[in-house]
């Protein structure tokens, strides 16, 4: 009896001491999403009609490209929850036969839930709604491409754009 039990305890203190030498490993699953993570911007441009109101003078159907600057512009892309967060800004400098301006301190979606969907980026925050199409996307680059409304007045003269934009991002995180 004496032997039984030596043996049992000593079987126990083994089993003790192994499972206490064992390195418990602890694994966290990885994303599949490829859009989590940090993206900055390095690359956008646009084509825009633009609509100019001056003094009750309108002009229809001015078509301007535009090119981005001072890119500083990043997207933190979170997941459980879905979060978009943004941070910086850009400007778009304009161009057409005639003239040229420059738009600065530009910043979109600051932060917003996102999805997603097929080829699309869907973009929510509160009741706004947005939508960019997914033009490429892998480990160490997004292209998106989108269509923005925008409405800037500078020296008395209304700009109401449509615009139609390039995205290009790489991943940094």
């Amino acid at each position: 009896m004496k032997f039984i039990n030596k043996t049992l305890l000593s079987l126990i203190a083994i089993v003790i001491i192994t499972s206490c030498k064992q390195e418990e490993i602890i694994t966290y699953p990885s994303s599949d999403e490829p859009l989590v993570g940090q993206w900055k911007v390095t690359e956008m441009n646009s084509l825009n009609t633009v609509e100019i109101y001056y003094q009750g003078v309108f002009q229809n159907g001015q078509v301007v490209n535009g090119e981005g600057i001072n890119l500083e512009y990043y997207f933190d892309i979170e997941e459980n929850p879905n979060d978009l967060i943004t941070s910086g800004s850009y400007g778009m400098q304009y161009s057409d036969n005639i003239d040229q301006y420059t738009i600065q301190g530009i910043s979109i979606f600051s932060s917003s839930q996102w999805e997603h969907v097929g080829d699309s980026l869907i973009f929510r925050s509160g009741s706004e709604r947005k939508a960019l199409f997914i033009e490429e996307l892998n480990g160490n680059t997004m292209k998106l491409f989108g269509e923005e409304n925008l409405y800037t007045n500078t020296f008395g003269y209304d700009f109401y754009e449509n615009a139609k934009v390039n995205y290009t991002f790489i991943k940094i995180k």
